[in-house]
């Protein structure tokens, strides 16, 4: 049964949670320490002895702060990104300069030789129904006699050794 209490402490852990945007970076980038994570699971498993509801508050608050220490982390790799990005163009020209035209897009690129592509091979399967859509021939590969094939292995005849197990099965 919860009661006011319970209500109280829930809503209290629920607000820190709530508040997490106005948190500083440097405070919940301590969430990646792995004393602090341990300390994290300790509080959550002991919220949860207290009660369903402060269980559950709890619950919700880190998962709040795990999502803003994420949110920060991406903003900040983001700016990183941007000032890569603007430090390849050497401050000459922005990006929306450097993108290709429609027109250049089209034009087919001569900088790069690239090498013509190999044929289809006569023997490959067409994944059609019909005659002659495929063989059963394959290219060995070297050193692997042993390779694909398909023998029987040696085995026990059923009466030698197993035959008081199957005594009622037999004829």
């Amino acid at each position: 049964m919860t009661t006011n209490r319970d209500y109280l402490i829930a809503g209290g852990i629920a607000a820190i949670g709530f508040a997490s945007p106005v948190i500083p970076a440097m405070v919940l980038l301590l969430l990646d320490n792995i004393v602090v994570r341990v300390l994290v699971v300790a509080a959550l498993l002991y919220s949860i002895t207290q009660g369903p509801l402060i269980g559950l508050a709890t619950l919700v608050t880190i998962g709040l702060l795990f999502i803003e220490r994420n949110r920060h982390k991406v903003s900040l790799a983001r700016n990183k990104f941007e000032r890569i990005m603007e430090a390849s163009d050497n401050g000459t020209a922005k990006q929306s300069q450097t993108q290709m035209t429609v027109e250049q897009e089209g034009v087919p690129q001569n900088t790069v030789k690239v090498r013509e592509f190999d044929e289809a091979d006569g023997r490959d399967a067409i994944f059609l129904p019909g005659k002659n859509t495929g063989n059963d021939e394959f290219n060995r590969v070297p050193w692997s006699e042993e390779l694909n094939d398909k023998r029987a292995l040696k085995t026990v005849p059923i009466g030698n050794k197993s035959a008081y197990l199957f005594k009622d099965f037999m004829a």
